[in-house]
């Protein structure tokens, strides 16, 4: 049934616990879990004033994203799983990129994830990956 399961995180609590949930569900159906954030290119903070957040600090925040959601999987011994730190505009590196390469049978990702005023400026991911996606996605809700 699903023996590849992608895991888009953006360190949201709604994306852990997609992680969550489908490292349960890679248990029991014995698949691989791939875990993956995206980091965009350019990202700009509102603060009194704005400014542009540099490309390695950007890829520092990944890094430590995963390094999160590793310490959530390992509390699966059952399960396999694989990182991935990409950059790029997290819709079209879930929907086109990742599961060109991977071919997952499954995308579990959160509802929604990062604040109101980002998920107004970039859109919802979740639902562009639901309706865009070429595979079955989960959305994780609570």
């Amino acid at each position: 049934m699903f023996q590849k399961i992608l895991v888009p995180i953006d360190g949201s609590e709604r994306s852990l616990l997609a992680l969550k949930n489908a490292c349960n569900l890679a248990e029991t159906l014995h698949a691989k879990i791939f875990i993956l954030t995206v980091v965009a290119k350019h990202v700009y903070v509102a603060s009194d004033s704005a400014y542009q957040v540099s490309t390695p600090d950007i890829h520092e925040i990944g890094t430590k994203l995963l390094q999160t959601a590793e310490k959530i999987a390992r509390n699966y011994p059952n399960i396999t799983y694989q990182t991935f730190l990409k950059e790029g505009d997290p819709r079209s590196v879930i929907t086109d990129q990742m599961v060109k390469q991977l071919q997952p049978d499954l995308i579990v990702m959160g509802k929604t994830g990062t604040n109101r005023l980002a998920r107004l400026l970039v859109g919802a991911t979740a639902r562009y990956v639901a309706e865009n996606a070429k595979t079955n996605v989960l959305l994780i809700e609570k």
